[in-house]
């Protein structure tokens, strides 16, 4: 049977957070090769983070909010829908429409800068960009070398099942045979799940296939991914399910699982441009209070009553790294 129509582009990185992962290697799809932190790797973040400016220009009245060209936001996309794409020559997707909407408020024109995921890691640390868009998940490491906004949603783990499947729970997968992609970061807590048989596949569409065939029971990949397909493919009689959160009981017994937490999602921005993300940070906390942020997560077919709460761990994660003590994550109602 012919696959399904996959929105094509790269997994972002997923949870990433718990992993201390500067910048993960990627093959030509932007899927990670290597699941731990590479010191080769951070080397060469930090040589190219060296390469642009190190100084931090002060806010002037003509330059108020630091960008590389006054009045005009640069930002840095890996076309990735539905998280972000260029249509016609304007942002679109999930992370494309917040943007917009917040360059909107500032009074900022756009301009779009294309390139692959480690690309838009190094744009934002050697100063050549703005910003950089599209799931980037918050690291310690990267944060080391750039700026993040406050969290624009957390991404929860979304399975892919058949039609009539209704596993919401990880402990229900025990046992059974269950997919993903060749070196997602999901791998480790699947393998830890007692009894279950991992498939790994070499993209999406194969993975969906066996699900529809029966070969597995539920398959991980990019959450608003499996949401698109699950929606818009129905002959593939496929559903998708927001993994019921990880409890501190699974988590202590497989601590593996912390793979399939939800992740802290935000802008990228240079070390250079605090102005910059303290003006983001203003929009964000907007869009969280009038629903602005509630509203464009329903157009990508996502919940924002699970996509804008804040987990537990959501600040303890940035408190001491890039958020003072006392910050509270942004969450919704």
């Amino acid at each position: 049977m012919s696959g399904p129509t996959v929105p094509e582009g790269p997994c972002r990185p997923s949870r990433l957070s718990r992993e201390r992962v500067a910048a993960p290697i990627r093959d030509r799809t932007g899927r990670r090769k290597q699941i731990g932190a590479s010191l080769s790797v951070v080397g060469v973040v930090l040589a190219l983070a060296a390469c642009g400016s190190s100084s931090t220009k002060a806010p002037t009245a003509a330059n108020p909010l630091q960008l590389i060209t006054p009045g005009t936001l640069t930002v840095s996309i890996e076309p990735y829908m539905p998280y972000v794409g260029e249509q016609n020559g304007k942002l679109t997707g999930l992370d494309g429409e917040i943007i917009t909407q917040a360059a909107k408020n500032l009074g900022l024109k756009i301009k779009i800068v294309t390139s692959d995921f480690p690309g838009q890691l190094a744009a934002v640390q050697s100063h050549r960009v703005d910003v950089a868009i599209g799931s980037v998940t918050w690291t310690a490491e990267r944060a080391g070398v750039g700026l993040f906004t406050d969290p624009t949603y957390y991404s929860p783990e979304v399975m892919i099942e058949h039609k009539g499947s209704d596993y919401t729970n990880i402990s229900q997968l025990v046992g059974k045979p269950v997919g993903t992609i060749v070196s997602y970061s999901e791998i480790p807590a699947l393998q830890a799940i007692p009894g279950a048989t991992l498939h790994t596949y070499p993209s999406a569409a194969n993975m969906y296939s066996d699900i529809t065939d029966g070969r597995i029971v539920a398959g991980f990949a990019d959450a608003l991914i499996n949401i698109y397909v699950a929606q818009h493919e129905p002959q593939l009689d496929l559903v998708s399910h927001t993994l019921d959160p990880i409890t501190a009981q699974q988590l202590a017994q497989h601590p593996a699982y912390k793979n399939v937490e939800p992740e802290l999602e935000a802008f990228y921005i240079p070390k250079q441009e605090p102005a910059l993300e303290k003006a983001l940070n203003g929009q964000i906390d907007k869009f969280y209070k009038n629903g602005t942020e509630a509203k464009m997560l329903q157009q990508w077919g996502a919940d924002p009553k699970i996509w804008l709460h804040a987990p537990s761990y959501a600040a303890a994660e940035r408190i001491g790294v890039d958020r003072p003590k006392g910050w509270i994550a942004p969450s919704g109602s």
